[in-house]
């Protein structure tokens, strides 16, 4: 079965998202058993959510101006890997408060991943793409939780965050054969 981009970029999306999302349901619990302050858990989830604020736009006004989905969405996704490497190799508030800070990188990545999956699909069905791109997205969160819940007692966040990196680097594979995009 030979994928088309449509195709290509939609399972780029489902891995992305899954990466993105799959150590959250248990973040605050790994930091409370680690020993990590309440407060400073506050700052580690809270600088998720600030931090999109300020990166979204800027990013989004690169991406447009550059016209660089395809490197944008590759730099995302290698975020996002990095992010849960920095969560494996520095288990302890610090590591989550880094990893979550190229997560927001990451996350603020995602409107290349929307626009040039929109350029794929004529004028009269840009509600289809968008709707199919979305699917996409959730899919790949709905796919983690239910991998976290499955899995967090099992194999601890430390896999788990391992498969946000094995996911990303799936994730990136895909993105790079996506063909390259004219300037």
């Amino acid at each position: 079965m030979k994928l088309n981009k449509q195709k290509i970029l939609f399972i780029a999306v489902i891995f992305f998202w899954f990466a993105q999302y799959v150590y959250i349901p248990y973040q605050t619990p790994c930091l409370t058993m680690i020993q990590t302050s309440t407060s400073f858990i506050g700052i580690i989830i809270g600088t998720y959510g600030i931090s999109q604020m300020v990166l979204r736009l800027p990013v989004g006004l690169l991406a447009n101006y550059r016209n660089k989905h395809k490197m944008i969405m590759l730099i995302g996704s290698l975020s996002s890997g990095c992010a849960s490497l920095f969560r494996i190799i520095f288990n302890n508030g610090i590591g989550f408060l880094i990893g979550n800070l190229f997560s927001v990188f990451a996350s603020a990545m995602w409107i290349s991943f929307m626009v040039l999956y929109m350029s794929f699909y004529p004028k009269d069905q840009q509600t289809k793409a968008i709707s199919s791109i979305i699917v996409a997205n959730n899919l790949g969160m709905l796919l983690e939780f239910i991998t976290s819940t499955l899995l967090y007692e099992k194999i601890g966040m430390q896999m788990i965050c391992l498969l946000s990196v094995i996911s990303e680097i799936i994730s990136a594979l895909f993105i790079s054969l996506l063909p390259k995009e004219k300037t």
